[in-house]
Formats: C-alpha cells, sequence, structure tokens
C-alpha cells in the first residue's frame, strides 16, 4: 500500500476486504496508534447514545449565544 498527501495531512487506502473482514464503513472511527515500531489500527470505534450526546453537548460552545441554524435555509439548493 502507499501512502498519499490528502490535505495537509496523509492516507492510506484500506482494500474493500480488509473493510469487510473488519466490518468498517465509510464514515466510521478508527484510533491510530504507534507502538513498538509499527503502525497500528484499531477500530471500529463504536460510541453510545451518551457519548454522543457529550460531544454535541461540548459543541454547543463552540459557536457564540447569538448564532441559530435554520434547517430550511440550510438546505437550500
Amino acid at each position: 500500500m502507499k501512502i498519499a498527501k490528502w490535505g495537509n495531512s496523509y492516507a492510506v487506502r484500506l482494500p474493500v476486504d480488509i473493510m469487510r473482514k473488519a466490518k468498517l464503513v465509510e464514515g466510521d472511527e478508527v484510533a491510530v496508534e504507534y507502538e513498538r515500531g509499527n503502525i497500528v489500527v484499531y477500530g471500529p470505534i463504536r460510541r453510545n447514545a451518551d457519548e454522543v450526546v457529550a460531544g454535541l453537548e461540548a459543541l454547543k460552545n463552540f459557536f457564540p449565544a447569538d448564532v441559530s441554524f435554520d434547517r430550511d435555509e440550510a438546505n437550500e439548493r
């Protein structure tokens, strides 16, 4: 496998047979670590509902209080 430039980062393409065996789908999260001279990919990382809600709660302080989002405006084409 080759390492490719992707924006300011680098990427490795995973073959479809590895994706299937690992039960990974596009959009899944994985962890990548360097251990004893090896790059190790762990995953998929599955989150329960409480972890997802906690992550969303953390995001609400990211935007100024006066910012609001309109679903219809966001979906205009």
